[in-house]
């Protein structure tokens, strides 16, 4: 019994040793490259590859354990227990496909480095992602997890910038797609650039001029203006494809754009005013906290 509780000690101390030197990687926190490698080389693991970082967020753990407590010991005891048989499966996928791993589990979300080949990236990280998805469906029915996919900056060195582009990737994505999804930070340039805008005053200033007396008239008549305006936008300007889609008659939508052009003092044929249209509607639309800023100035006038 002491000899079994002495090995669980010294598994217990190396698990978090590597817990910790994965989660100082992520954050960029080592003053020298070689101070790095010697602390992975004591670990055994092998820096000097490429690899990506992959964030992987579990969305509904707690729901899987209301549903299967019976019989089962408290949260705190089983979400220790479940995060590290996924662990072990991320581990396991990454040696099916002969690939060296590093994982941990720090603020919620599973930190992944995988080693990678240059220039298949996208394709190595969808396989390991299929496979480890296929295996967690057998290993936890029902469990949905959100994947933000990092960038390699084509070599080694580059763990917290890969870090630093999957979180933007995860928070992009569980924000525009909704949870259970996979986002790559290559594929978030325009919302990066959304929420770049939206946090700019004269932006702000501009948006809210250019729509925020349709978001008040919305409010207070329930007609849909913002909805019809991105509808019509989309489809170029076509209006008989606009009414088929929101079910419009053709006539009903025409009063529609009138009431925009009149309330707006803009044009929709005007080429400027569409665009500024258009923006200002995504930029509203990207950002909460720009949305609430929204509403708020809208009720203020």
């Amino acid at each position: 019994a002491l000899w079994f509780q002495r090995e669980n000690a010294i598994k217990e101390t190396e698990m978090r040793l590597k817990d910790d030197f994965i989660w100082s990687l992520a954050k960029g926190e080592f003053q020298s490259w070689d101070m790095a490698l010697s602390r992975a080389k004591s670990l055994n693991y092998n820096i000097g590859l490429p690899y990506v970082c992959i964030l992987g967020y579990p969305e509904n753990l707690e729901a899987i354990y209301r549903k299967i407590k019976k019989d089962k010991p408290s949260y705190e005891h089983w979400i220790y227990s479940t995060i590290h048989s996924i662990e072990e499966l991320i581990f396991q996928v990454g040696k099916t496909l002969q690939r060296e791993t590093m994982i941990t589990y720090q603020q919620d979300r599973f930190i992944i480095f995988l080693e990678i080949s240059l220039g298949q990236v996208n394709e190595l990280v969808k396989n390991f992602l299929d496979l480890l998805e296929k295996r967690l469906e057998s290993h936890l029915p029902k469990i949905m997890i959100s994947w933000g996919i990092g960038e390699n900056h084509a070599g080694v060195k580059t763990f917290h910038e890969s870090f630093e582009n999957a979180r933007i990737a995860l928070d992009i994505g569980r924000r525009q797609k909704g949870p259970g999804q996979r986002s790559t930070y290559k594929n978030t340039g325009i919302h990066r650039a959304l929420f770049a805008l939206a946090n700019n005053p004269d932006m702000q200033e501009i948006a809210l001029s250019t729509i925020g007396v349709l978001i008040d008239y919305d409010n207070q008549r329930g007609m849909d203006l913002i909805h019809t305006l991105t509808t019509y936008i989309h489809n170029q300007g076509n209006v008989s494809q606009t009414s088929r889609i929101l079910n419009l008659h053709r006539q009903s939508l025409l009063y529609r754009l009138r009431k925009i052009e009149n309330l707006t003092g803009r044009s929709l044929v005007d080429p400027d005013d569409l665009f500024l249209f258009d923006l200002s509607i995504k930029l509203w639309m990207s950002s909460s906290a720009f949305h609430k800023k929204a509403g708020f100035k809208t009720r203020a006038n």
